[in-house]
Parts: structure tokens; sequence; C-alpha cells
């Protein structure tokens, strides 16, 4: 699984052949000063290149701040049932995308 930040930056988060449960986070940060909030698309595939777009997540109430100030944290997790948990963190709400298995 990878997520794609604006720009087009691409992140690994959960290599292929990974086993379920599983979950990985990372933490990223704006790249404009007041930025208030950042999208990310999580997407699936072989490689990088060749990838299946699962969900959008926009992680906003980012207070206002220097670029590269602000600390938010991005969980993926993967149950045994294959259902996919996104999670934005930054300070207050929390957002959460499920992706179930189809």
């Amino acid at each position: 699984l990878f997520l794609e930040y604006v720009g087009g930056d691409i992140r690994v988060m959960l290599e292929k052949g990974s086993k379920a449960p599983c979950e990985a986070s990372h933490i990223c940060t704006t790249i404009k000063n007041n930025q208030k909030s950042i999208s990310l698309r999580v997407l699936r595939g072989p490689t990088a290149s060749k990838t299946l777009h699962l969900a959008k997540i926009t992680v906003s109430g980012i207070p206002p701040a220097p670029a590269g100030g602000p600390q938010i944290k991005i969980t993926i997790s993967v149950t045994k049932e294959g259902d996919i948990f996104l999670r934005g963190l930054n300070t207050n709400p929390s957002k959460k995308v499920t992706i179930r298995k189809s």
C-alpha cells in the first residue's frame, strides 16, 4: 500500500506480501505556511507506477504554523479479513476511512 501526497510524492506504507493483521505509520507535515489541511490518496499495486486508487483522505483543522512545523501521523491498518483502515491524526478530531475488501 502506498500514500500519495499532493505533488505526486509517494510513500510505501506496507510492502507486498505483508501478513495481515499489520499496521504502518508515517509522520507527514505541511509544505506551505499556515496550511490548514493535507490531502492523501491510498494506492495499492505491485509497484508505485502500477497502482489502483483505493481512497482519499483529507486531514483538516491543522493550526496555523510555518511550513514543516505541524506533525501529522498517518496510520494504515489491515485486518486479517483484509479490511483497510486509514487514520490521520493531528489535533482533533481524527479522520478515519475504512476500505472494505471486495
